[in-house]
């Protein structure tokens, strides 16, 4: 038939979606915590590995939800990992990684200098230390490795939509725990 266009080819396997989410293989050998398959599918160049979901979230928030440090690690050997991602709610991999308690991948993300502790959730304005800081005893460590990093420290100013630092935030839920391990970090006080 003359005037016909030829349908373009399918992208290849590692890049089709998954029709519900729009997830990759790539999300769900992360969000499967499947270091191997991740590595596997990040080793091809064209591979995006800042490909969206419909929720925004990129493989690396999978990667972190999941809590498995080694996909976190594999995503991040690629240079164009944005290692600050936002998904369609504000929330960075960090974010991510911190509300799941998951200690070895925030430290991975913290290693890299351009890591963003001050990013924001766009509804509730609370940035990784303030997730660390309400979780209480799940989110404790990562709330040390926060604290540990320029990046945690500087999240420390930080302000949530009702106003709160993180220093109010753990007084007002009554974890003195929080508020005394933010202190002994030696970072500037906003304490108000």
């Amino acid at each position: 038939m003359s005037g016909s266009t030829a349908a373009a080819p399918p992208p290849p396997a590692r890049q089709q979606r998954e029709p519900r989410a729009g997830e990759t293989a790539l999300h769900m050998a992360a969000a499967n915590g499947n270091a191997c398959a991740v590595e596997l599918l990040v080793s091809f160049p064209e591979t995006n590995v800042n490909i969206r979901c419909v929720a925004g979230r990129a493989p690396l928030h999978a990667a972190a939800e999941s809590g498995c440090a080694e996909c976190v690690a594999a995503l991040l050997a690629r240079a164009d990992t944005d290692i600050n991602a936002r998904a369609s709610n504000g929330v960075t991999p960090l974010m991510v990684a911190v509300t799941r308690g998951a200690r070895a991948c925030v430290d991975a993300l913290l290693a890299r200098p351009d890591c963003d502790a001050t990013a924001t959730h766009r509804a509730t304005g609370a940035n990784a230390v303030h997730l660390a800081v309400a979780g209480g005893e799940m989110t404790r460590e990562c709330l040390d490795a926060l604290m540990l990093s320029a990046a945690g420290r500087a999240a420390l100013a930080g302000r949530d939509v009702y106003g709160r630092t993180p220093y109010v935030l753990a007084s007002q839920l009554g974890y003195v725990d929080a508020l005394q391990q933010m202190l002994d970090a030696a970072a500037p006080l906003a304490v108000d």
